[in-house]
């Protein structure tokens, strides 16, 4: 295994002043680099924990509607569809503007208030399924 710069890692890298170093399979550079990467890892990271949230407070919401609820507007047969479909929607609706946000302001500044909304709204839901 040797240790080189990749082509495309490497030229943004040496704009910046820093080094990347790839380890290469069969000529090609590992995606795995990527996460011993400084400004890397942290973005991985908030993404994957992001996400695993966002899944587990689904799942959650809909045991909850479809076994302990029990609405007479939505079926217990719907209310999985209806429920993915209500959490998938902000994504939809919001994903131009946030685009435009995030080019005019800075991503690490935008990362950190949205990752802190983010805790309120599921401190908020947390509080909401305990009562």
């Amino acid at each position: 295994m040797a240790a080189t710069s990749s082509a495309g890692l490497g030229d943004m890298a040496a704009a910046r002043g820093e080094t990347v170093r790839a380890v290469m399979h069969n000529g090609h550079p590992d995606q795995f680099a990527l996460l011993a990467q400084r400004r890397f890892a942290p973005f991985f990271w908030v993404q994957f924990l992001g996400a695993g949230n966002d899944n587990l407070f689904k799942f959650a919401f809909t045991v909850l509607v479809t076994y302990q609820l029990q609405v007479t507007w939505l079926p217990p047969a719907l209310a999985g569809l209806v429920i993915g479909a209500l959490f998938i929607a902000p994504f939809l609706l919001f994903s131009a503007t946030c685009g435009q946000l995030a080019d005019k302001i800075d991503k690490a500044l935008m990362v950190c208030f949205v990752k802190w909304l983010e805790i309120a709204i599921m401190g908020l839901a947390g509080w909401g399924f305990m009562t």
